[in-house]
Protein backbone atom coordinates (compact mmCIF):
# COMPACT_ATOMS: atom_id res chain seq x y z
CA UNK A 1 0.00 0.00 0.00
CA UNK A 2 3.03 2.54 0.56
CA UNK A 3 4.39 2.23 -2.52
CA UNK A 4 1.00 1.73 -4.43
CA UNK A 5 -0.17 4.84 -3.33
CA UNK A 6 3.03 6.87 -3.88
CA UNK A 7 3.90 7.65 -0.45
CA UNK A 8 7.17 8.37 -0.68
CA UNK A 9 6.22 10.92 -3.13
CA UNK A 10 3.25 12.66 -1.41
CA UNK A 11 5.23 12.72 1.80
CA UNK A 12 7.94 14.53 0.36
CA UNK A 13 6.04 17.36 -1.45
CA UNK A 14 4.21 17.91 1.70
CA UNK A 15 7.66 18.38 3.54
CA UNK A 16 9.13 20.69 0.99
CA UNK A 17 5.98 22.79 1.20
CA UNK A 18 6.05 23.10 4.91
CA UNK A 19 9.80 23.14 5.25
CA UNK A 20 10.58 25.45 2.49
CA UNK A 21 8.10 27.15 0.62
CA UNK A 22 5.97 28.27 3.13
CA UNK A 23 8.69 29.73 5.01
CA UNK A 24 9.77 31.53 2.07
CA UNK A 25 6.71 33.37 1.68
CA UNK A 26 6.93 34.59 5.00
CA UNK A 27 3.00 34.28 5.88
CA UNK A 28 3.25 30.83 8.10
CA UNK A 29 0.05 32.30 9.85
CA UNK A 30 -2.29 31.67 6.67
CA UNK A 31 -1.45 28.02 6.57
CA UNK A 32 -1.38 24.55 9.33
CA UNK A 33 1.02 24.97 11.86
CA UNK A 34 3.77 22.88 11.03
CA UNK A 35 5.61 21.03 13.99
CA UNK A 36 8.15 18.34 13.29
CA UNK A 37 8.24 15.24 10.36
CA UNK A 38 10.49 12.06 10.32
CA UNK A 39 10.68 9.04 7.72
CA UNK A 40 11.79 5.86 8.16
CA UNK A 41 11.81 3.04 6.05
CA UNK A 42 8.30 2.53 4.54
CA UNK A 43 7.42 4.90 7.49
CA UNK A 44 6.29 8.64 8.11
CA UNK A 45 5.44 10.88 10.80
CA UNK A 46 4.58 14.52 10.42
CA UNK A 47 3.16 16.72 13.26
CA UNK A 48 0.55 19.25 12.55
CA UNK A 49 -1.75 21.44 14.76
CA UNK A 50 -5.49 20.88 14.79
CA UNK A 51 -6.67 24.01 13.18
CA UNK A 52 -10.68 22.99 14.37
CA UNK A 53 -9.84 24.13 17.61
CA UNK A 54 -8.70 27.62 15.83
CA UNK A 55 -12.34 27.46 14.70
CA UNK A 56 -11.23 26.03 11.43
CA UNK A 57 -13.95 24.30 9.51
CA UNK A 58 -14.42 22.65 6.67
CA UNK A 59 -17.49 23.96 4.07
CA UNK A 60 -20.72 21.98 5.08
CA UNK A 61 -21.61 21.57 1.22
CA UNK A 62 -19.35 18.66 -0.82
CA UNK A 63 -20.05 20.44 -4.26
CA UNK A 64 -21.42 23.87 -5.76
CA UNK A 65 -19.82 25.96 -2.82
CA UNK A 66 -21.79 29.00 -2.46
CA UNK A 67 -20.06 33.03 -4.06
CA UNK A 68 -19.14 34.01 -0.62
CA UNK A 69 -16.87 30.56 -0.58
CA UNK A 70 -16.08 31.04 -4.23
CA UNK A 71 -14.42 34.67 -3.63
CA UNK A 72 -12.66 33.71 -0.24
CA UNK A 73 -10.94 30.81 -2.29
CA UNK A 74 -10.31 32.18 -5.40
CA UNK A 75 -8.74 35.56 -3.53
CA UNK A 76 -6.24 33.44 -1.90
CA UNK A 77 -5.27 31.22 -4.88
CA UNK A 78 -4.57 34.87 -6.26
CA UNK A 79 -2.47 35.47 -3.45
CA UNK A 80 -1.12 32.36 -3.07
CA UNK A 81 0.07 32.46 -6.78
CA UNK A 82 1.01 35.55 -6.28
CA UNK A 83 3.58 35.35 -3.98
CA UNK A 84 5.09 32.67 -5.46
CA UNK A 85 5.44 34.18 -8.68
CA UNK A 86 7.36 36.88 -5.93
CA UNK A 87 9.37 34.30 -5.08
CA UNK A 88 9.92 33.56 -8.55
CA UNK A 89 11.05 36.71 -9.54
CA UNK A 90 12.94 38.10 -6.87
CA UNK A 91 14.91 34.49 -5.61
CA UNK A 92 15.17 32.95 -8.57
CA UNK A 93 17.83 30.09 -7.04
CA UNK A 94 15.87 29.60 -4.05
CA UNK A 95 12.46 29.44 -6.09
CA UNK A 96 14.98 27.08 -8.92
CA UNK A 97 15.98 24.67 -5.39
CA UNK A 98 12.45 24.43 -4.71
CA UNK A 99 11.12 22.88 -7.67
CA UNK A 100 13.55 21.30 -8.39
CA UNK A 101 12.61 18.75 -5.45
CA UNK A 102 9.41 18.56 -6.56
CA UNK A 103 7.36 15.27 -7.89
CA UNK A 104 4.94 14.27 -9.77
CA UNK A 105 2.44 12.67 -7.61
CA UNK A 106 -0.02 11.35 -10.07
CA UNK A 107 0.64 11.53 -13.98
CA UNK A 108 4.33 10.74 -13.82
CA UNK A 109 3.69 7.08 -14.89
CA UNK A 110 1.42 5.42 -17.32
CA UNK A 111 -2.42 4.36 -15.60
CA UNK A 112 -2.02 1.06 -14.64
CA UNK A 113 -5.95 0.47 -13.44
CA UNK A 114 -7.50 0.12 -16.17
CA UNK A 115 -10.77 -0.19 -14.87
CA UNK A 116 -10.12 3.70 -13.58
CA UNK A 117 -8.89 4.01 -16.87
CA UNK A 118 -12.02 2.66 -18.97
CA UNK A 119 -14.24 5.00 -16.61
CA UNK A 120 -12.03 8.68 -16.73
CA UNK A 121 -12.48 7.63 -20.95
CA UNK A 122 -16.15 7.20 -20.27
CA UNK A 123 -16.78 10.34 -18.15
CA UNK A 124 -16.12 12.98 -21.02
CA UNK A 125 -17.78 11.14 -23.36
CA UNK A 126 -20.61 11.80 -20.90
CA UNK A 127 -20.53 15.30 -20.18
CA UNK A 128 -20.50 15.33 -24.52
CA UNK A 129 -24.13 13.63 -24.54
CA UNK A 130 -25.41 15.38 -21.59
CA UNK A 131 -24.87 18.23 -24.02
CA UNK A 132 -26.36 17.11 -26.60
CA UNK A 133 -29.69 16.80 -24.29
CA UNK A 134 -29.37 19.76 -22.59
CA UNK A 135 -30.53 23.49 -22.91
CA UNK A 136 -27.03 24.51 -24.73
CA UNK A 137 -27.42 21.63 -27.97
CA UNK A 138 -28.35 24.31 -30.72
CA UNK A 139 -25.10 26.59 -29.07
CA UNK A 140 -22.07 24.23 -29.18
CA UNK A 141 -21.68 23.15 -32.94
CA UNK A 142 -21.24 19.31 -34.14
CA UNK A 143 -17.61 19.49 -35.28
CA UNK A 144 -16.46 21.45 -31.86
CA UNK A 145 -18.13 18.45 -29.86
CA UNK A 146 -16.61 15.74 -32.38
CA UNK A 147 -12.89 17.50 -31.68
CA UNK A 148 -13.60 17.40 -27.84
CA UNK A 149 -14.26 13.76 -27.98
CA UNK A 150 -11.11 12.98 -30.61
CA UNK A 151 -8.97 15.36 -27.56
CA UNK A 152 -10.48 13.08 -24.55
CA UNK A 153 -9.76 9.67 -26.24
CA UNK A 154 -6.76 9.17 -23.91
CA UNK A 155 -7.57 11.33 -20.60
CA UNK A 156 -4.68 10.51 -19.15
CA UNK A 157 -2.60 11.40 -21.45
CA UNK A 158 -4.01 14.87 -21.22
CA UNK A 159 -3.75 15.71 -17.97
CA UNK A 160 -0.02 14.62 -18.30
CA UNK A 161 0.61 17.11 -20.98
CA UNK A 162 -1.10 20.11 -18.95
CA UNK A 163 0.82 19.25 -15.64
CA UNK A 164 4.42 19.92 -17.86
CA UNK A 165 4.96 23.94 -16.87
CA UNK A 166 5.09 26.43 -19.11
CA UNK A 167 6.45 29.82 -19.42
CA UNK A 168 6.61 32.41 -18.54
CA UNK A 169 3.41 31.33 -16.37
CA UNK A 170 4.49 28.29 -14.89
CA UNK A 171 4.49 28.77 -10.87
CA UNK A 172 4.35 26.80 -7.83
CA UNK A 173 0.71 25.33 -7.79
CA UNK A 174 -1.27 23.76 -5.01
CA UNK A 175 -1.83 20.32 -7.48
CA UNK A 176 -5.63 19.65 -5.34
CA UNK A 177 -6.80 22.80 -4.82
CA UNK A 178 -10.38 21.49 -4.24
CA UNK A 179 -12.93 22.07 -1.81
CA UNK A 180 -11.70 19.07 0.58
CA UNK A 181 -8.24 20.64 0.90
CA UNK A 182 -9.51 23.63 2.39
CA UNK A 183 -10.69 24.90 5.93
CA UNK A 184 -12.84 28.10 6.27
CA UNK A 185 -13.53 30.44 9.37
CA UNK A 186 -16.60 32.17 10.58
CA UNK A 187 -15.67 34.85 12.25
CA UNK A 188 -19.23 37.57 11.97
CA UNK A 189 -20.98 37.78 14.81
CA UNK A 190 -24.06 39.11 13.12
CA UNK A 191 -24.12 36.01 10.58
CA UNK A 192 -22.07 33.04 12.13
CA UNK A 193 -23.19 31.27 8.54
CA UNK A 194 -20.78 33.56 6.74
CA UNK A 195 -17.11 32.42 5.83
CA UNK A 196 -14.87 35.27 6.86
CA UNK A 197 -11.30 33.82 5.94
CA UNK A 198 -10.15 30.51 3.92
CA UNK A 199 -7.19 27.98 4.69
CA UNK A 200 -5.42 25.81 1.73
CA UNK A 201 -3.85 22.79 2.84
CA UNK A 202 -2.94 19.64 2.08
CA UNK A 203 0.21 20.02 -0.46
CA UNK A 204 1.06 16.18 -0.89
CA UNK A 205 0.41 17.27 -5.17
CA UNK A 206 2.57 20.27 -5.39
CA UNK A 207 3.62 21.02 -8.64
CA UNK A 208 5.33 23.69 -11.06
CA UNK A 209 2.99 24.27 -14.09
CA UNK A 210 0.86 26.88 -15.14
CA UNK A 211 -1.59 28.17 -12.14
CA UNK A 212 -4.51 27.65 -14.02
CA UNK A 213 -4.52 23.64 -13.07
CA UNK A 214 -5.42 24.91 -9.65
CA UNK A 215 -8.31 27.25 -10.59
CA UNK A 216 -9.69 25.44 -13.73
CA UNK A 217 -9.54 22.04 -11.30
CA UNK A 218 -11.04 24.46 -8.31
CA UNK A 219 -14.24 25.83 -10.71
CA UNK A 220 -14.65 22.57 -12.41
CA UNK A 221 -15.02 20.82 -9.22
CA UNK A 222 -16.30 23.21 -6.73
CA UNK A 223 -18.48 25.23 -7.96
CA UNK A 224 -21.92 24.73 -9.56
CA UNK A 225 -22.98 26.58 -13.06
CA UNK A 226 -25.73 27.97 -11.04
CA UNK A 227 -23.30 30.67 -9.86
CA UNK A 228 -20.52 30.41 -12.67
CA UNK A 229 -23.65 31.41 -15.29
CA UNK A 230 -24.08 34.92 -13.99
CA UNK A 231 -20.52 35.56 -12.05
CA UNK A 232 -17.66 33.52 -14.41
CA UNK A 233 -16.01 36.56 -15.27
CA UNK A 234 -16.23 38.37 -11.90
CA UNK A 235 -14.69 35.38 -10.19
CA UNK A 236 -12.02 35.34 -12.63
CA UNK A 237 -11.46 38.85 -12.30
CA UNK A 238 -11.49 38.24 -8.71
CA UNK A 239 -8.60 35.77 -8.80
CA UNK A 240 -6.25 38.15 -11.50
CA UNK A 241 -6.88 41.06 -9.46
CA UNK A 242 -5.25 39.61 -6.04
CA UNK A 243 -2.70 37.42 -7.71
CA UNK A 244 -1.33 40.52 -9.55
CA UNK A 245 -1.35 43.45 -6.80
CA UNK A 246 0.15 40.36 -4.70
CA UNK A 247 3.02 40.08 -7.24
CA UNK A 248 3.19 43.70 -7.68
CA UNK A 249 3.77 44.40 -3.77
CA UNK A 250 6.32 41.70 -3.39
CA UNK A 251 8.45 42.76 -6.00
CA UNK A 252 7.80 46.32 -5.40
CA UNK A 253 6.28 47.48 -8.61
CA UNK A 254 3.85 50.98 -8.25
CA UNK A 255 1.10 49.56 -9.72
CA UNK A 256 0.18 46.03 -11.46
CA UNK A 257 0.16 47.61 -14.83
CA UNK A 258 3.33 48.33 -14.65
CA UNK A 259 4.52 43.97 -14.31
CA UNK A 260 5.36 42.81 -17.65
CA UNK A 261 2.36 42.00 -19.79
CA UNK A 262 2.22 38.34 -19.54
CA UNK A 263 0.72 39.00 -15.80
CA UNK A 264 -1.97 40.95 -18.42
CA UNK A 265 -5.51 39.72 -17.71
CA UNK A 266 -6.32 39.12 -20.91
CA UNK A 267 -3.08 36.64 -20.69
CA UNK A 268 -4.28 34.98 -18.07
CA UNK A 269 -7.72 34.58 -19.36
CA UNK A 270 -6.10 32.90 -22.68
CA UNK A 271 -4.40 30.70 -20.43
CA UNK A 272 -7.65 29.88 -18.79
CA UNK A 273 -8.82 29.00 -22.16
CA UNK A 274 -6.52 26.88 -23.14
CA UNK A 275 -6.57 24.85 -19.34
CA UNK A 276 -9.86 25.02 -18.46
CA UNK A 277 -10.46 21.45 -19.90
CA UNK A 278 -8.01 20.30 -17.60
CA UNK A 279 -10.49 21.05 -14.60
CA UNK A 280 -13.09 19.23 -16.77
CA UNK A 281 -11.33 16.41 -17.12
CA UNK A 282 -10.97 15.87 -13.33
CA UNK A 283 -14.43 16.79 -12.83
CA UNK A 284 -15.66 14.51 -15.07
CA UNK A 285 -14.88 11.61 -13.50
CA UNK A 286 -14.50 13.08 -9.83
CA UNK A 287 -17.99 14.56 -9.55
CA UNK A 288 -19.92 12.10 -9.45
CA UNK A 289 -18.24 10.63 -6.61
CA UNK A 290 -19.26 13.58 -4.69
CA UNK A 291 -22.61 13.91 -6.39
CA UNK A 292 -23.54 10.03 -5.24
CA UNK A 293 -21.24 8.50 -2.96
CA UNK A 294 -20.40 4.80 -3.34
CA UNK A 295 -21.24 2.59 0.14
CA UNK A 296 -17.44 1.14 -0.19
CA UNK A 297 -14.12 2.16 0.49
CA UNK A 298 -11.96 2.99 -2.42
CA UNK A 299 -9.61 0.32 -1.85
CA UNK A 300 -12.07 -2.15 -2.24
CA UNK A 301 -12.87 -3.50 -6.06
CA UNK A 302 -16.24 -5.01 -5.89
CA UNK A 303 -17.14 -3.89 -9.60
CA UNK A 304 -15.75 -5.33 -12.66
CA UNK A 305 -14.24 -2.78 -15.44
CA UNK A 306 -17.74 -3.65 -17.36
CA UNK A 307 -19.90 -2.31 -14.08
CA UNK A 308 -17.74 0.41 -13.59
CA UNK A 309 -18.37 1.83 -17.43
CA UNK A 310 -22.27 1.44 -16.97
CA UNK A 311 -22.10 3.45 -13.31
CA UNK A 312 -19.92 5.87 -14.83
CA UNK A 313 -22.67 6.64 -17.16
CA UNK A 314 -25.29 6.97 -15.26
CA UNK A 315 -24.05 7.98 -11.40
CA UNK A 316 -24.63 11.25 -10.23
CA UNK A 317 -28.06 11.79 -12.07
CA UNK A 318 -29.28 14.83 -14.00
CA UNK A 319 -27.82 17.05 -11.73
CA UNK A 320 -24.52 16.00 -12.87
CA UNK A 321 -25.61 15.66 -16.35
CA UNK A 322 -26.49 19.86 -16.37
CA UNK A 323 -23.53 20.50 -14.65
CA UNK A 324 -21.28 18.68 -17.48
CA UNK A 325 -22.99 19.86 -19.96
CA UNK A 326 -22.13 23.34 -18.99
CA UNK A 327 -18.54 22.71 -18.72
CA UNK A 328 -18.76 21.62 -22.03
CA UNK A 329 -20.82 25.01 -22.86
CA UNK A 330 -18.31 27.27 -21.19
CA UNK A 331 -15.07 25.51 -22.88
CA UNK A 332 -16.90 25.82 -26.29
CA UNK A 333 -17.52 29.42 -25.20
CA UNK A 334 -13.35 30.47 -24.01
CA UNK A 335 -12.33 28.61 -26.90
CA UNK A 336 -14.04 30.34 -29.64
CA UNK A 337 -13.23 33.75 -27.69
CA UNK A 338 -9.23 32.83 -28.81
CA UNK A 339 -10.55 30.82 -31.72
CA UNK A 340 -9.20 27.75 -30.66
CA UNK A 341 -10.46 24.04 -31.41
CA UNK A 342 -10.46 22.01 -28.10
CA UNK A 343 -7.31 21.62 -26.11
Amino acid sequence: MYESCQFETLFENEMIAYTEIIPALGKAELYPRYYHCERKLAEALMVMSDFSFSGWKMAPMVVNLPMDYIMLAVTELGRFHGECYGLKVAHRPQFDSMIAKFKESRYAADITDHTWKAVMTVAPMRAIKALKESRFKGLVPADYLEKLARLFQDPWEHAKGKVKPREPLAVICHGDYLRNNMAFRYADAKNPARPTQVMMFDFQTLRYASPMIDYAAFLANSTGYAEREHHFDSIFRTYHGALVQTVATVVGAPEPADLPPYYSYESFHRELAEYYSYGFNIASAFLMILHEPMEISFTENIFTEEESVADAWKRGGEPLDRELAAMVYEMYRLHSQYGLDPV
